[in-house]
């Protein structure tokens, strides 16, 4: 009963402001230090007293993600490219072409017990997996009886064995050497057979004595002759920045990427594998509808330019690309197996002729000397292991010391602009001038916004915090009244509270809004039916604080009614030497300008970008609704106010549910806060 009486309280007072634009109060703070003298009205909104300003998060309608990520003009920094080019370098010479110049991080899973013995016999696993070595002993024709090979005037000898059913899904056709056969090769001639989805070689124009004791065919001689063109076909360029050159696969990867940064799930990928031994394109791509890839990346890098929303890309983005890899690339399933390698070398190989004498196949009969070894190369831990670690590779700026700011130093491809004292407080809509003619530097903008920090400038016993929330689909205007109830943009309104003393962040309360096109009213219960009660208004209230912030309350008689105040310090805009402060603060927060007409972007080459984190939602906080709709926004990084001169602070973040696959729609949004209370806080 107390509460609801309060609200009914608040809510007078909320028309009173709106009516008589009165703004009251008479804090007194202690700008040395010790006890505080918390103040102000009985239920009042003291913005206009008690704010330096707000300080707004949002994401501009451009950005220049070469600029913002370090690129320079001539120069642009396709950090998604590398990212692409990298991942696919390190998974081709762990599985096409194995070199031991590869990249540390690939040396956690080799498994040097075998992988050093098995080395010389694991080029090429994109195409097919040579999991197989031994000497035949014995022989046999179809159905008959095995002897051994030496009671025929035969002689022992040694193959290795290719399963050419386990080759990736992103495969290609090319013959360089006898082992390379096409995927589709059914034919038998001599030193090779094609037999039950295994290929076995033995003749390599080398002696057995030199196949058994050299491995095969020279690695460093088979390195030399294929690597350049096994690069060509698999990766384009071995140079990770040489964007022209980029092969076809890379750019799908590239693609992928892109789709996942945008929240969107790629498009299906096909890859045809050329029929034609060495055929010129050894394989095709195609995406979706695109058969050129290039459209497919044009269209898509075009899209991010559009409606990204930050630079590198968020852990739950990095786990379904490498699932997608998994997938797509590589094809895990039934066919696609570990590395497990087979060496018969001691005996127990029997060759399979045919009625003509041809060897057709073989058998491996099992002893306990033969040695059976897992090489390490599991996909499952190197694909994981690749995707993370090549995130330290690719540079998205730089750091004062000279460092690279990497894939995994996310951050938001936003701006920060600031309105001065009471600039963000709106009586009604007329706060909110039609979207495309909002010239005047002071007015408040439709934007999407991420954030807004109340920078108090006295100390407050908070009561309630209620923020406006106004959509106008077309930014076209709006008429008194009127609505369209098919255009509306769902959003969640967070209220967050740091307190310096204790070192956390606490959600003080949310409330998730439909709010449908048209003006912002003061009318709380709607103002027609089919408007839900207090429609676009979000009264954020301190007793919704997270249970381990409940401690934080203060309990106390207000207007003659039990309620509970937030107690809530003065901010310290000069936290960072002012890093965040635009040419608002810079000029004291005063009237010239009254908003930012310059202001800071979030970039990979200034600090500026560490004082937001990337906030974006859990499968919990949109439940079944978390196939249909995602967002990013920003907040307060809490960790750059702990030092001392930190400061608490109070800070509204805005997170507006997208439409996955909706790349059409408005979600730029006019708010501001109608009122802040606050109340006489007893010592």
């Amino acid at each position: 009963m107390k509460k609801k009486v309060l609200r009914i309280f608040a809510v007078v007072m909320m028309i009173c402001i709106s009516l008589l634009c009165v703004g009251c109060g008479n804090t007194d703070a202690n700008p040395d230090g010790g006890d505080i003298n918390w103040g102000g009205g009985t239920g009042d909104s003291n913005t206009p007293d008690n704010l330096y300003g707000t300080k707004v998060l949002y994401r501009p309608d451009n950005y220049d993600y070469d600029a913002g990520s370090g690129g320079e003009t001539g120069k642009p920094n396709d950090y998604y490219g590398q990212y692409a080019h990298l991942i696919l370098n390190d998974l081709f010479y762990l599985y096409a072409i194995p070199n031991d110049s590869i990249s540390d991080n690939l040396d956690n899973f080799k498994n040097e017990q075998y992988y050093n013995d098995y080395y010389y016999y694991l080029y090429d696993s994109i195409r097919y997996k040579v999991d197989t070595i031994g000497k035949v002993t014995k022989t046999k024709t179809i159905g008959g009886e095995a002897k051994e090979i030496t009671e025929n005037g035969g002689q022992e000898y040694f193959i290795i064995a290719a399963d050419t059913s386990t080759h990736w899904k992103w495969s290609f056709n090319i013959k360089y050497n006898q082992m390379e056969v096409p995927l589709t090769q059914t034919t038998t001639y001599s030193g090779m057979a094609n037999y039950n989805n295994f290929v076995y070689v033995s003749d390599f124009s080398q002696s057995i004595n030199d196949l058994a004791n050299d491995k095969i065919i020279d690695a460093e001689t088979y390195t030399q002759k294929n690597q350049q063109n096994y690069i060509n076909i698999f990766l384009g360029t071995s140079d990770e920045k040489d964007y022209e050159h980029y092969s076809e696969f890379v750019k799908t990867l590239e693609y992928v990427i892109y789709s996942y940064a945008l929240d969107l799930e790629p498009q299906t990928v096909t890859v045809t594998i050329s029929t034609e031994t060495n055929a010129p394109a050894p394989y095709k791509v195609s995406i979706g509808a695109y058969v050129d890839v290039d459209a497919a990346l044009t269209d898509i890098k075009a899209l991010f330019k559009k409606m990204g929303s930050f630079v590198g890309l968020t852990n739950r983005q990095i786990t379904k690309l490498k699932n997608w890899i998994k997938t797509n690339v590589i094809g895990l399933g039934d066919t696609i197996r570990n590395d497990q390698f087979y060496d018969y070398s001691t005996g127990g190989i029997t060759e399979i002729l045919n009625e003509a004498n041809q060897v057709v196949g073989f058998e491996f009969n099992q002893q306990s000397d033969t040695k059976i070894g897992e090489l390490g190369r599991d996909y499952d831990n190197a694909v994981d292991t690749i995707v993370n670690n090549v995130c330290e590779k690719v540079s998205i700026g730089e750091e004062t010391d000279g460092s690279d700011v990497t894939i995994d130093d996310r951050f938001l491809a936003s701006e920060i602009m600031e309105y001065s004292k009471n600039m963000f407080e709106i009586i009604d809509d007329n706060n909110f001038p039609i979207g495309s003619s909002a010239t005047d530097e002071n007015v408040l903008r439709p934007l999407e916004y991420q954030s807004a920090v109340l920078m108090l400038n006295k100390p407050m016993g908070i009561m309630e915090v209620d923020v406006a929330i106004k959509y106008d689909a077309d930014l076209d205007g709006t008429e008194e009244g009127v609505y369209n109830m098919d255009k509306y943009i769902d959003i969640i309104v967070e209220l967050n509270y740091y307190n310096h003393d204790a070192d956390k962040m606490f959600v003080v309360d949310s409330k998730k809004m439909r709010v449908y096109d048209g003006p912002y009213s003061m009318t709380f219960e709607g103002v027609d039916a089919d408007l839900p009660e207090f429609h676009g208004t979000a009264m954020l209230s301190v007793s919704n604080i997270a249970e381990e912030g409940k401690d934080l309350l203060v309990s106390q008689e207000i207007a003659g009614v039990e309620g509970q105040l937030l107690p809530v310090k003065a901010f310290n805009p000069d936290v960072g030497n002012g890093i965040l402060k635009t040419d608002v603060g810079i000029n004291g927060y005063g009237d010239d300008p009254k908003v930012s007409q310059k202001p800071l972007i979030l970039t990979g080459m200034t600090d500026v970008r560490k004082y937001y984190n990337i906030v974006e939602p859990t499968d919990q906080e949109l439940g079944n609704d978390a196939d249909r709709f995602t967002y990013i926004t920003g907040r307060l990084n809490p960790k750059k106010f702990s030092g001392s001169d930190g400061s608490d602070y109070l800070e509204i973040t805005y997170k507006v549910l997208k439409e996955k696959g909706n790349t059409t729609k408005n979600y730029k949004f006019y708010t501001g806060v109608v009122a802040i209370w606050d109340a006489d806080l007893k010592q």
